[in-house]
């Protein structure tokens, strides 16, 4: 603050990427006075913080990456980010790397790989420092959004299964009154092979005009 004096500070997640200059710069360039309170902030923060090297190696990582993997700090320190990067997502990291460098900032969604081996779904955004040249990634936990999303595609898929087992036919409408799902039943009372035939439809067209 004014006086010269360094005061820390507790940062929501929301303001994580004005850590960004602020953090790094100093734990890199290694003032130690400055580097403690860094490295102390960036361990408050619930999503994972890391930097990585041009050669996409693991230069520091704070407390929330490493519990998100499960991985003690020493295990991660000069390891590939290939090799925390789940299979299906090599290309993902290369692409956001290259456009962090092009574009100065890149976010993106990927899978990384915790120490028992099962996936975490995480979205990342990485910044290039030039002048450091290396990047700094803020990493947030997607499993429990990723979870419940596919919990609800489950009970969705559930519930259609159940409506296309009926006898009676079933039209379900959107809000601006076209026909948003139909049953196999409905279909085949209005004359049709299936219920895509249906989908679209405003819902005045099932209604006999005189």
């Amino acid at each position: 603050h004014g006086l010269g004096e360094w005061t820390e500070i507790l940062v929501d997640d929301a303001a994580l990427s004005l850590l960004c200059a602020a953090v790094l710069v100093p734990v890199l360039r290694g003032w130690q006075r400055r580097a403690h309170i860094a490295e102390r902030a960036m361990d408050i923060a619930s999503d994972g913080f890391v930097v990585i090297d041009v050669h996409k190696r693991v230069v520091r990582t704070n407390q929330g990456y490493r519990a998100m993997l499960g991985r003690p700090g020493e295990e991660l320190s000069g390891r590939s980010l290939s090799d925390l990067t789940h299979r299906d997502s090599a290309a993902t990291i290369d692409e956001q790397l290259e456009e962090a460098r092009r574009s100065g900032v890149s976010r993106s969604f990927t899978v990384q790989s915790r120490v028992d081996g099962s996936g975490l779904p995480v979205h990342t955004t990485t910044a290039w420092l030039a002048d450091l040249g290396c990047f700094a990634a803020f990493v947030r936990d997607e499993s429990t959004r990723v979870d419940a999303e596919t919990r609800l595609r489950d009970q969705a898929a559930g519930t259609r299964r159940l409506l296309d087992a009926m006898a009676e036919g079933v039209l379900g409408f959107d809000d601006q009154g076209r026909c948003s799902f139909a049953n196999r039943s409905a279909a085949r009372m209005l004359g049709h092979r299936g219920p895509t035939a249906l989908v679209g439809r405003r819902v005045t067209s099932f209604f006999a005009t005189e």
